[in-house]
């Protein structure tokens, strides 16, 4: 388990801010878990990140171990006049694998959770039925996938949500994640 909180650093980075040698990092750690090569994730990171999105990283003796990134997007309410504001898409979250199982994912993931918590926001993520358990072990619930429409992106990924205000009404959320 996590034996000391001293040697770890937690840095947040507005896209626009980041620089070529913590997008290596980043990359190299993403490399870890899913396959592409460079030029794709710099692709990507031009096409679908806004500047004000942010990445958190996770630092433990001059190390990236962790990495999350949250995309402020915008939700629109199809009843209240449409009524629109914007969230957190928490899009991508890993551990270095020599790290794993010692209690920095859940370390990580509190401190991340924080923060989408003290800004007000509703955090939204998809995943495989797999992460389902792990992410309700931090306080995320699944939530029925009628709720949401995706306006961008089509997906059998579970949806699960944090700070998300229940409502019993028919209201779908119209939302777009790029």
């Amino acid at each position: 388990m996590l034996t000391s909180q001293n040697s770890l650093k937690i840095k947040i980075i507005k896209n626009k801010n980041i620089n070529k040698i913590q997008i290596k990092k980043i990359i190299k750690l993403k490399n870890s878990e899913w396959k592409y090569n460079y030029s794709s994730h710099i692709k990507w990171i031009k096409l679908f990140l806004k500047p004000y999105d942010l990445h958190f990283l996770l630092i433990k003796d001059k190390k990236l171990i962790g990495y999350n990134l949250l995309r402020k997007r915008l939700i629109t309410d199809n009843i209240k006049n449409f009524h629109k504001s914007d969230f957190f898409y928490f899009d991508t979250f890993i551990i270095d694998k020599n790290f794993r199982k010692k209690g920095y994912a859940g370390y990580f993931i509190n401190k991340i959770n924080n923060y989408i918590l003290k800004h007000k926001k509703l955090g939204l993520l998809l995943c495989k039925k797999i992460h389902i358990k792990f992410y309700q072990k931090y306080k995320w619930k699944k939530i029925i996938k009628e709720k949401f429409k995706f306006l961008d992106k089509k997906t059998r990924l579970n949806i699960m949500v944090i700070n998300f205000k229940k409502n019993k009404s028919k209201n779908i959320f119209l939302v777009k994640l790029n």
